[in-house]
Order: C-alpha cells, then sequence, then structure tokens
C-alpha cells in the first residue's frame, strides 16, 4: 500500500522538475554518487550499528544492512529550496537532488534483495547478482518505455489541461505497478526516475503550453500531500508502538539515535572525500566547500521512512528489528529536518556558496535600469490617454518608486570583468558598465550556468568537465 501509493508520486515529481541540461552534464558524478557511494555507505552504516551502537543478538548482520539501505537514501527536498532561495550555484543543487533521486533507486534496490533474505528467502551469491542486475538495468529500460508511450498519447492531446494531467499520472502509476506487480521483477522506482527524467528531456516539448503550468502544479501538490502523509503515518505508528507494553525500545535506545545521528554525517563527509578525486575531474568538477556542504545536506525524509514502514508492515521480519529500524529511521530524519535544513543556510553563506557571479550581478543592475527606464516611458505614454486624466502621477510615481532597487544594485555598476557583451545596452548612454567580462573559462561557464541553467555550447561543457588548473 506505502509502496505503490506514494512513492510513485514522490520520485516522478521530483523527476519531472529536474534540470536535464545540467544533470546529463553531471550525470556520471551522479551516477558515482548514488551508486559506488551508497554501497559503501551502507556497509559503513551496518558496521556502525554492529560495533559503534552495539546491537547484537535478534539484530542480525543482514538487518544491520537493511537499516544502511534506508538510512543512505537521501531526501534534500528542503536544501534544494533554500540553495534556489539563496541563489546558489544551480549545478550545485542539480547534484544534491539527482543524487537523490538515483539513490533511491539504488537503495530500494539493495533493501528489496536484503529484505527477502532476512524474510527467509534462500538465495546464493549468483542468484542476488542476476536479481540485482535485474532491477537495476530493467527498471530504466521500462521507464524509457514508458516515457515513449506517455509522449506520444501527450502530442495526440492538445491543450486539455485535465488529460494532459490524468494521462501523466495514469502512466507513472501503471509504470510503477507493471515494474514491482508484474513477472517483470525490475526496479519501480528507477522505472519512474527515468520516466520523469524522459519527460524533463523530451516528453515536456508534448505538453501543451497552455496546460504546462498546471501540470507542473498539480504534481508538486500531489508530491507535497504523499510526503506529508509519510511523515505522519511515520509518527503514529512510531507512537503507538513506543507506548505499547510490550515494546523492546528503551531509553539506550534513544541515546544511541543522537549518536547515529553524529556519526551518519561523518560516514558522509568520509564516503564523499573517498571519491573526492573523481568526482572533481568529471561533470562541472567539486570543490571542497562542496564536499563539506553535501556531507552536511544529506537529509533523510519521505522515501527512507517509507521502506521503514515496510519494514513494520512486514510479518516475516522480527518485532525487535522492526522497531529498531523505524526508530533510527524517524528519528534521524526528524533530527536532520530540524537542524541541517533549518542551518543550511548559514553553512551556505559561511563558505560562500551564496555569491552571484559577475554576469548576473551585471544583469541585475542593468534590469533595474531598464525597469527605471520604462518605467518613467510608460507614465508619459498613460498621461497621454484622457481616460487617466484624474490619476496623481507622482503618487503613483512615489509608490513604485525604483529607488531602493536602484541603489541595491548599484554596487554592481563597475565590476572589473572582461570580454564580449551579451544582451542589448538598454539604449544605455554608456555600455561600459554593462560590458560582461570574465577573467576565464570557468567564469564563463559558472555565469552562464547559473543565468540559464546550462552551458552555451558543447565547448563550454567541454571546458567544464576540464579541472580547474587545465582551463
Amino acid at each position: 500500500m506505502i509502496l505503490f501509493l506514494f512513492l510513485p508520486a514522490l520520485i516522478f515529481e521530483s523527476a519531472f522538475n529536474s534540470d536535464w541540461h545540467i544533470f546529463k552534464v553531471e550525470f556520471a558524478q551522479i551516477l558515482i554518487m548514488a551508486g559506488p557511494m551508497l554501497l559503501v555507505s551502507t556497509v559503513l552504516s551496518a558496521l556502525m550499528m554492529k560495533y559503534i551502537l552495539g546491537y547484537v543478538g535478534e539484530f542480525t548482520w543482514t538487518a544491520c544492512l537493511l537499516y544502511g539501505s534506508i538510512i543512505s537514501a537521501t531526501d534534500p527536498v528542503a536544501v534544494v529550496c533554500l540553495l534556489k532561495e539563496l541563489g546558489a550555484s544551480r549545478r550545485l543543487a542539480t547534484l544534491i537532488e539527482g543524487e537523490s533521486l538515483l539513490n533511491d533507486g539504488t537503495a530500494m534496490v539493495v533493501f528489496l534483495v536484503i529484505l527477502e533474505i532476512i524474510e527467509g528467502a534462500e538465495f546464493d551469491f549468483w542468484h542476488i547478482i542476476v536479481k540485482f542486475c535485474r532491477l537495476s538495468f530493467g527498471g530504466p529500460l521500462l521507464g524509457l518505455a514508458g516515457g515513449i508511450i506517455l509522449s506520444f498519447i501527450l502530442s495526440r492531446i492538445h491543450n486539455n489541461g485535465v488529460l494532459e494531467t490524468n494521462s501523466t499520472i495514469f502512466v507513472s502509476y501503471l509504470i510503477f505497478f507493471t515494474a514491482e506487480s508484474s513477472g517483470l521483477g525490475v526496479s519501480g522506482i528507477l522505472a519512474i526516475v527515468f520516466l520523469g527524467l524522459y519527460m524533463t528531456n523530451t516528453g515536456k516539448t508534448r505538453i501543451s503550453a497552455e496546460s504546462e503550468h498546471s501540470v507542473h502544479h498539480i504534481w508538486g501538490y500531489i508530491g507535497f500531500v504523499a510526503e506529508t502523509v509519510i511523515f505522519i503515518l511515520s509518527g503514529i505508528i512510531m507512537g503507538q508502538r513506543a507506548m505499547q507494553e510490550d515494546t523492546q525500545i528503551g531509553p539506550i535506545d534513544y541515546l544511541k539515535l543522537i549518536g547515529t545521528y553524529v556519526i551518519l554525517h561523518f560516514i558522509r563527509f568520509f564516503v564523499i572525500l573517498m571519491f573526492w578525486p573523481l568526482l572533481r575531474r568529471i561533470g562541472y568538477g567539486m570543490s571542497f566547500k562542496q564536499v563539506i556542504l553535501c556531507s552536511y545536506a544529506g537529509l533523510r525524509g519521505a522515501v527512507g521512512l517509507s521502506l521503514a514502514l515496510m519494514v513494520a508492515a512486514s510479518d516475516k521480519v522480527p518485532r525487535y528489528i522492526q522497531d529498531v529500524i523505524l526508530l533510527h529511521t524517524a528519528g534521524v530524519a526528524l533530527l536532520t529536518l530540524i537542524i541541517n535544513a533549518t542551518t543550511t543556510g548559514i553553512l551556505v553563506r559561511y563558505l560562500g556558496l551564496s555569491r552571484q557571479s559577475n554576469l548576473k550581478k551585471q544583469a541585475l543592475h542593468s534590469m533595474s535600469l531598464k525597469v527605471e527606464q520604462d518605467l518613467d516611458l510608460n507614465i508619459e505614454k498613460l498621461k497621454e490617454n484622457k481616460h487617466f486624466h484624474a490619476v496623481d502621477w507622482e503618487h503613483l510615481k512615489d509608490d513604485v518608486n525604483m529607488a531602493d532597487i536602484k541603489n541595491k544594485y548599484k554596487k554592481y555598476k563597475n565590476l572589473n570583468v572582461e570580454g564580449p557583451m551579451t544582451g542589448d545596452d538598454f539604449n544605455s548612454p554608456s555600455r561600459a558598465h554593462l560590458e560582461p567580462t570574465y577573467n576565464n573559462q570557468n567564469d564563463y561557464t559558472d555565469s552562464v550556468s547559473d543565468v540559464t541553467g546550462r552551458g552555451s555550447n558543447a565547448d563550454i561543457e567541454k571546458q567544464a568537465r576540464l579541472p580547474r588548473e587545465n582551463v
């Protein structure tokens, strides 16, 4: 019930709203973070449960690995929204969000294999490998097929927001149901991820321009409701179990929860640092400041809670294992939302990752001049209209005074940047302050991706993949 009702909405909404042009450049980085990094994090989290927190006896090695696969699934929705509000690079936000998308699928694959072992299924080594490969590669293929079908359906609908929205919802749930309940035996989450990525790249153009806004808003609402309900269900089930007299969760487990929260940050930092030499040389690269932010921004949320609720609903998993996994998953999710999500903005500002590029600053200054100029011109035109003869124009100009905005961006007027002019000069008497210039190729690439969300051409993307010292 939890799997089929909530996960398709959560995953598709996030994938459908991703930025494909940045995602494709960072795809290799995202694969590393969602693949090898997640597997290492799963093992280290299992070691933490066994040797540091001291869960032994009924909480077996397999149970430790099961918890490791659940807690390794990140859900940094709050952090991504915060990065966008602070004006941080869209590349960094897309990297964090893309990692969350794919590692949800990878975590689900590992989770399903381990859960079947705990429930008593007999697997040999090769059977596990075959099952893992079928889940990992079959899901994306099914998702791409679903994307082609959905694109064809949308191309046959013209300017009908209700049908277009219903089509995306119907195909998303159909693909997930086919993946999880048919004889295919592939990963439903990975199928939905690749369905959403296909739609954001190719299928989105099949949606009518008049309907696109409503489709995105409805999916945003569906995702919000699904995430809210999952948190409510987790709180109700956790509270109900904690109040039962036969519960095996004691005060020591709540103290261990605090330790889990702290240690998971060190694990994530260590794992990212382990792969950093490779991550900094591919895609758009990764600075050490970004390593620190990614380590701190690994919030846990709805997907991990969904997997924990699936464990709690299984009759074949011992009650003690259910309670410990649910406690630590819900507790870590709550702590990351209360602490990490509310303090990430401070860390972003401290690290200087919210500073805007010179091109964006000059664009803001130029636009403030243009808006002020257009305001005066439009007021003069309106004065000539006999229907507005009773308007108090001085009072109107005071109400829409541009002085504050102009003064805010005035400091960006004479930035020392070199390079060709881009965009018009807004009929300014002097172009000197509008000449965007770039100290190096990385400055140019940063500016273009910040303003447009994509590189300007293949050469820029190629340069952006090179180490900074080679540019």
